[in-house]
């Protein structure tokens, strides 16, 4: 198998981007057994995803097995911006981030960030996952009983 990941806000040569993986794999390696030997033994598919490069993952559909966001920021003063740092999707909302990453199928979501940017205190609880804060990021965690959960949540509330 090939662990799929979607990279969003960032790009390969982000020098920000090495520091999260950093995190992220810190985390795992310590906190998730089960996804630590996938993250090891499992060939990674990276998918970068950045506005600026004219892909918004909120108007997507790909399914991912780990989602990672790259401090996108979210401060609704800035959404006339549509380029550069302080671009924004049109369709950003807490309420359409919680729904665009439940439709992904990640088993782990991880947020990084913090006040004026896409973090866990932005997107809120997701249904259907284990919401798990750390120091600068909010990890996602689906439960087991997630699918059932998920589509009900997502027949109430899709854009």
């Amino acid at each position: 198998m090939t662990l799929s990941i979607a990279h969003v806000g960032t790009t390969q040569g982000d020098p920000e981007n090495k520091s999260d993986q950093i995190q992220v794999v810190h985390w795992i390696i310590r906190n998730d057994p089960e996804l630590r030997e996938r993250w090891l033994e499992e060939p990674h598919k990276l998918d970068y995803i950045a506005l600026d490069e004219g892909r918004d993952f909120l108007a997507e559909s790909k399914n991912y097995d780990i989602v990672i966001l790259h401090r996108l920021y979210a401060d609704p003063s800035f959404m006339e911006d549509d380029t550069g740092y302080f671009a924004q999707s049109t369709l950003q909302t807490p309420q359409n981030w919680r729904v665009r990453l439940i439709k992904t199928r990640a088993t782990h979501i991880f947020a990084l960030g913090s006040a004026f940017e896409i973090s866990g205190d932005y997107i809120g609880d997701i249904p259907s996952r284990e919401k798990i804060k750390v120091r600068g990021m909010t990890v996602y965690r689906r439960k087991p009983s997630a699918r059932k959960i998920a589509m009900e949540y997502i027949r109430k509330n899709e854009f």
